[in-house]
Formats: C-alpha cells, structure tokens, sequence
C-alpha cells in the first residue's frame, strides 16, 4: 500500500497504529532471548524490559529499517527502532528520509532525534495555542531508559526542546525543496 504523503494521511495512520502500538504496553520480546528480531517487531507485551539488570537482551530491534539510519545510528534498537518502524509503516519503506534541523519545520510523522539523550520520539500531532507557541504530541519507547513503554501522549514545545541543551535532528519523510526547506 502508498503511503502517506499528507500531514492528516499521516496523522490517520499513527492513529490506527496506536490502537496495537498500546499506550502502558511495552515493546519487546521477553522473555524470549533466542526470538529472531524479524519476529518479534510487533511484540507487543506486558512486562517491563529492565535494563539496570538484564542489559538490552530484551528489547526489539528493527534489523530491516531504514539503512540510512543503520549507517549514522547502528543497530536500531528501542526508541529508534520503534520509531524507525512506525515511520516505515506511516509512509512506506520507499519513502526518501532527510534529516535536517528546523523544529518549525516539524511534521505529522517526523522523528525527532536527541543526539546527546541518544533518544527518538515520533510527532503524532501538532498544536498551536493563540500566542502562537507550537505544541508536539509524541509516541516514543523507553522514555525512562528502563522499561520499553511504549507512550503515545508526550507533549513538548519548542522550547521545553530547546531547554535541554542538546543537539535535535529532525528526520523526516515529506520531500524537501532543494533549498533544504521541507515541502
């Protein structure tokens, strides 16, 4: 099936994919060690990864994503993975992927990578409020470095973004002109 090429296409995918990506569930494989990661990209599970103690064997890894991101990232594993695979699965494997740095830029579909927090969230939906100030709902994994929850109701601002100091990267799906702004 096309993907989505439209912010509310986009937005109407992540919807549907909310409905098995559940909020309070947990994306992973546990406790199944020897699961091929092929398998388990739609485990879904209601035990807790727990990092501190079992390392990352736990978690899922999205082995066939974008190579894009394999070659920058690595192994996209966690909050990367889950939002590598949800992108794929919002726009489609074919779909170009361009990273850029412009958070007014921001889409329905976009990932937002935290280089130094080494964190990836996906936009779900965009706000405005009427002083203008642009609110980002979010779905990511792994929010507290532990468990693999997966959390569809995030909300940051640009702002609440930009206070934590570190170097974001937009990755996005939609093209982008050749003078680097997203169409």
């Amino acid at each position: 099936a096309r993907g989505a090429v439209t912010e509310e296409q986009a937005e109407a995918k992540l919807k549907e994919l909310s409905s098995f990506f559940l909020d309070g569930l947990y994306w992973n494989h546990y406790p199944d060690l020897n699961a091929d990661p092929k398998d388990t990209l739609f485990e879904i599970t209601s035990t807790p990864c727990h990092h501190a103690h079992e390392g990352y064997a736990y978690c899922n890894y999205y082995v066939d994503g974008p190579e894009e991101l394999s070659q920058q990232y690595g192994v996209l594993t966690q909050c990367l993975g889950y939002c590598a695979l949800l992108s794929d699965l919002v726009f489609g494997t074919a779909a170009p992927i361009t990273t850029h740095y412009d958070l007014d830029a921001v889409k329905v579909g976009d990932q937002i990578r935290f280089r130094d927090y080494e964190h990836s969230v996906l936009v779900t939906e965009i706000t405005e409020s009427a002083d203008g100030t642009r609110s980002y709902r979010l779905t990511e994994v792994n929010r507290d470095y532990e468990s693999c929850e997966i959390d569809w109701d995030r909300v940051m601002t640009k702002a609440d973004m930009l206070a934590l100091g570190d170097e974001i990267r937009i990755i996005t799906r939609y093209p982008v002109a050749k003078d680097g702004t997203v169409s």
